[in-house]
């Protein structure tokens, strides 16, 4: 089986070798509307449970998010709750800031609180589904993509991206 990894402009030389820029929001869109959202029905976050696990002391930045759970997923090392891909949450995932929660985020008196929450919504992983198979790995901190588990319509699909962004995807051989 194949994997693809996305990773932007990857410098072999430099200060902290190998390193790569961050994903810009037109790739980020590109990515989305080409491909994932052609071949995904599904997403979750990496070690989110339930629907609540989004609302940590009040925290409310999913509240205008339709999100419709569709059942539990059991990753390699985590179990996570999977939410409907309906047009909303493109919508929510196409913006690319979803992963940084401060927005609109006011904070508490208690700093301890805050850097609490701070670090909340930079979820490490976000992962998209086409049923019961992942087909998509984003690494927030990373920016980091890794696309799996895909059958041949899928891989010709994926090779259709624009160069800009092929350029930058290495395929991996697993066993």
């Amino acid at each position: 089986m194949k994997e693809y990894q996305y990773l932007n402009n990857v410098k072999l030389q430099g200060q902290n070798p190998p390193s790569w820029e961050n994903i810009t929001e037109d790739i980020w869109r590109t990515i989305l509307n080409d491909f994932i959202f052609q071949v995904a029905d599904s997403f979750g976050f990496m070690s989110v449970v339930t629907k609540q696990d989004l609302f940590p002391k009040g925290l409310n930045y999913f509240t205008n998010w339709e999100l419709n759970e569709k059942g539990l997923a059991e990753l390699d090392t985590d179990i996570i709750v999977k939410f409907d891909l309906n047009e909303n949450c493109k919508q929510k995932l196409l913006e690319y800031e979803f992963a940084q929660h401060e927005l609109g985020m006011t904070p508490p008196r208690n700093y301890k609180d805050y850097d609490e929450l701070h670090h909340y919504y930079e979820f490490d992983e976000l992962y998209l589904f086409s049923a019961d198979r992942k087909v998509f790995t984003y690494l927030h901190h990373e920016s980091m993509i890794t696309f799996e588990n895909l059958n041949d319509k899928e891989i010709e699909l994926l090779k259709k991206l624009g160069k800009n962004i092929l350029k930058d995807i290495t395929e991996r051989q697993l066993n």
